[in-house]
């Protein structure tokens, strides 16, 4: 179909009404680097059919009926840095079926039917930047899953069955800005060293979930944390320290749990500043010698729903 045309780049075939393709389809166009099949009917696609596109960057395959992958389907997609599988009906991966993708950066597999991941299934792909799993019926996740993604600076695993995590899920991502980990109605534990390697973490929600019960530590290697989301979750209790270490923290939301009282000294922050459980208003000042800076927090606490927003507002006292 596409004979003659070797120095094509881009071909667009999303919107139509494909079904199924040939296994040769594509023969032919060595140089192409953007494919996008998405928005169509597909539900299968033949083992070789993107094996002389060695140099694909970009491939859409999302809001199809895909409900599998051939093993070696991407084996040849050594360039490909932007793989899009979201919103299809993908049931079960291949082991090892991303491990050819070692340029990869985005990788969606949102919306689809997946119940469990083979181990080491995110393994070779450390210039990964983008890792969506969410909106699937995800029952667990095995201890070995995240190879070493530095660069990983967004991960999205919500709306899941999953009753708990590994201990080591994010280890490797070190470079994580963002994690939407929320919306989850059976995840009531967490690892107490779950988040134990994010140093630059600076938003985590963990919202709408089925949270009981919060680790001490859970939060403590959070440092440069500044929202903090567990509002929606069935939380009875916090640990006194909870907050501890979190001295970069703008945003903590707990509305809508089961919370009927708060340990006195919750919000003592690094610096020794004392954020109290009463309500109203309260604002700390504390004088930086080094900067010449008068740092304020202002902190509102709502008695009915225990809503906690903190602002850090740095004027110069020159």
């Amino acid at each position: 179909m596409f004979e003659g045309l070797g120095g094509l780049q881009d071909l667009d075939l999303s919107r139509n009404k494909l079904r199924s393709l040939d296994s040769d389809i594509f023969e032919g166009l060595s140089n192409l680097t953007f494919l996008n099949l998405g928005r169509n009917f597909i539900k299968k696609l033949p083992p070789t059919i993107f094996h002389s596109l060695t140099k694909l960057q970009q491939l859409i395959l999302y809001y199809n009926e895909l409900e599998f992958l051939e093993a070696d389907i991407f084996d040849k997609l050594i360039n490909l840095v932007e793989l899009k599988l979201h919103h299809n009906q993908i049931a079960s991966l291949p082991p090892k079926v991303f491990w050819p993708l070692g340029n990869l950066k985005t990788l969606t597999l949102s919306s689809n039917q997946l119940q469990t991941v083979p181990e080491k299934s995110f393994y070779n792909m450390p210039k990964l930047i983008k890792l969506t799993i969410y909106k699937n019926p995800l029952l667990s996740l095995p201890d070995e899953l995240m190879g070493h993604m530095p660069d990983m600076t967004e991960f999205y695993l919500y709306a899941t069955n999953l009753i708990t995590v590994p201990g080591n899920l994010f280890a490797n991502m070190s470079g994580l800005l963002m994690l939407n980990f929320h919306l989850n109605d059976n995840l009531r534990d967490l690892p107490p060293d779950v988040f134990c390697c994010l140093p630059n973490l600076q938003k985590l929600s963990l919202k709408s979930n089925n949270l009981h019960y919060l680790h001490p530590q859970l939060f403590s290697k959070l440092t440069n944390l500044k929202k903090l989301h567990l509002n929606d979750n069935k939380l009875y209790g916090l640990p006194e320290n909870i907050f501890k270490g979190l001295g970069e923290i703008l945003e903590i939301l707990l509305t809508n749990n089961n919370l009927s009282s708060l340990p006195g000294d919750i919000f003592v922050c690094v610096s020794g500043d004392l954020f109290p459980s009463g309500g109203g208003y309260l604002k700390l000042q504390e004088e930086r010698e080094a900067h010449d800076w008068t740092v304020s927090t202002f902190i509102f606490v709502r008695r009915t729903n225990l809503y906690f927003k903190m602002l850090k507002m740095c004027v110069s006292s020159v």
